[in-house]
């Protein structure tokens, strides 16, 4: 199975501007890569496992946060948050071609809060399994915050003379 995610995906993942996001800090403490290829191989699962365009939404899945911190300098957090579809796709579309199908997923994957109305099925798997995904990622950075200094003070107490 994952030799077929990885047919689909490569061309995209080892583009050379695409690493790029290997570099970018992502809910904290991810790399945007690790988030990208996280959440368009669970979308590549469940897509094919509900015999749905499971193509189109994995590659879609993997450009869908593909944008770069510095093209938001001198704008709000909020902003970034809402618009950042924007730039993915835009960036997405100089690396490869995209379906309108994939155009949409891209576009919507922040739906309510930015972006466009889901126009099928694989857009709001993609927007809900973005949304696991980074709620696991926010909280297991918060987690692992909490449990280095529960860590620190323990050894502090011990220590204490």
């Amino acid at each position: 199975m994952k030799s077929e995610y990885y047919n689909i995906v490569n061309d995209i993942i080892n583009n050379k501007d695409y690493m790029r996001l290997k570099s970018e800090v992502h809910h904290y403490s991810y790399e945007r890569y690790s988030h990208c290829i996280d959440v368009s191989y669970k979308v590549y699962r469940v897509c094919k496992r509900l015999h749905l365009d499971y193509v189109s939404a994995t590659r879609a899945a993997v450009v869908h946060d593909y944008f770069f911190n510095g093209e938001f300098t001198g704008k709000s957090k909020f902003y970034r948050i809402t618009h950042h579809h924007e730039k993915a796709l835009a960036n997405a579309c100089e690396i490869t071609s995209l379906s309108s199908k994939e155009k949409n997923i891209i576009s919507s994957h922040m739906f309510p809060i930015g972006g466009v109305l889901p126009r099928c099925l694989e857009s709001v798997i993609v927007d809900l399994i973005d949304d696991v995904v980074a709620l696991k990622e926010v909280v297991s950075c918060r987690y692992h915050l909490i449990k280095n200094v529960a860590y620190c003070l323990v050894v502090c107490v011990l220590f204490w003379k």
